[in-house]
């Protein structure tokens, strides 16, 4: 998975570390970085660096979200939380585009 297919506001689920299995929201780039927030522990103010081949891209994308940041404004804490519920109420791994984390041995 490269950082072209994805887009500002998308939902992501991180596949390693602590946070595995937490859901994010694309705020930023910084290629080969995304950069992630939730709203929570992770504020649009300090958003996570997160490499792309260590989430799983759902196929939810919240446009309010993505027009704020791309308007040049930071998205707050609380429409990043919002965006997040929706995704979570209507969210299956079903949603998900098939990018996993190859496995370290």
């Amino acid at each position: 998975m490269s950082v072209d297919r994805i887009a500002l506001g998308q939902a992501v689920r991180s596949l390693t570390g602590r946070d595995r299995g937490r859901l994010y929201l694309v705020v930023g780039f910084a290629p080969p970085y995304i950069l992630v927030a939730d709203g929570r522990g992770r504020g649009a103010a300090k958003p996570k660096k997160k490499n792309v081949r260590h989430v799983g891209v759902l196929k939810f994308i919240d446009e309010g979200v993505a027009a704020v940041i791309a308007g040049g404004r930071e998205a707050t804490d609380r429409e990043i939380r919002a965006a997040l519920n929706a995704v979570a109420d209507t969210s299956s791994d079903a949603d998900e585009e098939g990018v996993s984390c190859p496995s370290k041995m």
